[in-house]
């Protein structure tokens, strides 16, 4: 199953955004909507809706908002930090993978400050 904007979209209506980073991430993007979509079930709560989600410095940056989906809830603190520590483990896993093609990287074969494979690199050369 090959993994797209809108698959993600689609799945979890709470991310309805532009993804602003290579295919290579969007996996990781739909396992960590899916992992707080699981959490917001498992405490009763609507998803926070998903404001931007880029890359920056070489890794996954995904900010949401403090209220849900609808724009009139807000959050409960402790939910909220629950929420952003699912986040954030996402958000460090993804500098070990290429953003482009999702092959696993480390830091000899990262380009300046881009997660992106000695492979990827050369085909964006060459272009």
């Amino acid at each position: 199953m090959k993994i797209t904007n809108d698959k993600i979209e689609t799945d979890f209506p709470f991310c309805n955004v532009y993804l602003e980073c290579g295919e290579g991430w969007y996996p990781l993007i739909w396992g960590c909507m899916k992992e707080i979509q699981k959490y917001c079930s498992r405490v009763d709560i609507s998803p926070p809706k998903v404001l931007q989600i880029k890359e920056k410095f070489g890794g996954l940056r995904m900010y949401l908002a403090q209220i849900d989906n609808s724009g009139e809830n807000p959050l409960l603190l402790n939910s909220f930090y629950d929420i952003m520590n699912i986040v954030e483990r996402y958000e460090l896993i993804s500098s070990l993978y290429c953003q482009m093609c999702g092959k696993a990287i480390n830091e000899r074969t990262r380009v300046n400050y881009h997660a992106i494979c000695e492979s990827c690199s050369n085909i964006k050369k060459n272009k």
